[in-house]
């Protein structure tokens, strides 16, 4: 299983590293392409919107993987290992929920979109750009998932500890 997460890892994070290289080249090109050139590309703006969506759901999965996701921490820090543990898994748990919720919606926003394109690059659907959302909700869940099943086994230790 670790196996399995490590490469999960890995190509999430090399997805994020190819579409902010994408992102950088789109961006200079667009750059270059105004100033030097008197001329811009028609579909950079697009996508770069595009891409920085992906990107954006992308860097907030690594964020719930690192526990880095914003939160105010003054009343956690003053309460025992234990009970830290179980607001963790609590607030984990109702994350999941969430997300799910936030998954199907939009799932149901990307279906509603598959007949319209991208205005300046026709031959996309514009599903492309929404589908950041329950994929990024997915893997959100599985980062999560993967936290619960974590401090599920620290709080065990912890318990064996107390007896």
């Amino acid at each position: 299983m670790d196996k399995l997460n490590r490469v999960i890892d890995g190509v999430v994070f090399q997805l994020a590293a190819l579409a902010l290289g994408a992102l950088s080249i789109i961006c200079i090109a667009q750059v270059i392409a105004r100033y030097a050139f008197n001329s811009a590309f028609v579909w950079a703006e697009e996508a770069s919107i595009v891409i920085l969506l992906w990107v954006t759901w992308i860097a907030a999965c690594f964020a719930v993987k690192q526990r880095a996701h914003l939160r105010v921490t003054i009343v956690e820090d003053r309460l025992k290992a234990k009970t830290k543990l179980l607001i963790q898994l609590g607030l984990s748990f109702f994350a999941v929920i969430y997300l799910c919720v936030v998954a199907l919606t939009g799932r149901l926003v990307m279906d509603s979109m598959l007949n319209m394109t991208l205005l300046s690059i026709p031959g996309v659907p514009m599903s492309v750009m929404y589908a950041s959302v329950p994929v990024g909700s997915i893997l959100m869940i599985f980062y999560l998932i993967r936290m619960i099943a974590s401090d599920w086994r620290s709080l065990d230790v912890l318990s064996r500890k107390g007896r």
